[in-house]
């Protein structure tokens, strides 16, 4: 993949920030970024995903740990929400997320690990799609939510990708591995169960987006404040 000679890294930001209560100088950008994600996943219920009740209710972002958000010259290309769930904890198996997941997937992320990162909501931004700027803006964005677990004290990494937009194959690049394969999902769409492994953790196959990881991580802003995770300085 050839990156745009347009595209200028000094552009690129990312936002990591809290699900909810963030501190007076986070809640500009705060309210921001739960924009992006209102205006992001309402756009998708409606016209992508075409579920019969489209209503998006905040908690969905609140009870997120973190946001990850990515911003290229002010303006959002795409995001994410992680939280962290432990299977040491009874009532993670009675957790909303896992209900579609079939026993024997459970059983199998359990083998990798009993503390785990949930990354979900993943989108990138209609702008920011079809290579925009020479870059696979969803590559870029798994890429970056796979570094984070790096971060944390979780030991695995799981997701419900859709595949209706080649998001599976997008994790697949950045070394993540299949629990389940088309399994259905929301709406009539079908997905791919897939997990990150800390212990084998490898950068994404694609160099560039490889690259601007190891460009990004250093330099992101970093402000939430949740169990699991382990901040740098």
């Amino acid at each position: 993949m050839n990156v745009d000679a347009q595209f200028k890294l000094e552009d690129l930001q990312l936002v990591i920030l809290p699900g909810k209560g963030p501190s007076v100088n986070q809640l500009e950008l705060y309210n921001k970024v739960y924009g992006c994600w209102r205006e992001l996943w309402s756009t998708a219920l409606k016209n992508e995903i075409l579920q019969v009740e489209t209503d998006l209710y905040s908690n969905d972002f609140t009870r997120q740990d973190e946001v990850l958000a990515l911003f290229y010259q002010g303006e959002c290309a795409g995001l994410c929400c992680l939280r962290s769930v432990d299977f040491d904890e009874a009532a993670t198996k009675d957790d909303a997320y896992f209900t579609k997941w079939p026993e024997f997937t459970v059983r199998k992320l359990h083998s990798y690990g009993k503390r785990v990162l949930i990354c979900s909501q993943l989108t990138v931004s209609p702008h920011f799609r079809r290579n925009y700027l020479g870059i696979s803006w969803k590559d870029l964005l798994v890429a970056l939510a796979a570094r984070r677990l790096l971060d944390t004290e979780c030991e695995v990494m799981v997701g419900a990708v859709r595949r209706v937009r080649g998001m599976e194959k997008a994790t697949y690049r950045s070394g993540f591995i299949p629990l389940m394969i088309d399994i259905p999902f929301i709406g009539k769409e079908s997905a791919d169960l897939v997990a990150y492994l800390k212990e084998k953790a490898l950068p994404s196959e694609v160099k560039s987006i490889a690259n601007i990881v190891d460009s990004l991580f250093p330099h992101s802003v970093v402000t939430a404040q949740h169990k699991g995770v382990k901040y740098a300085a």
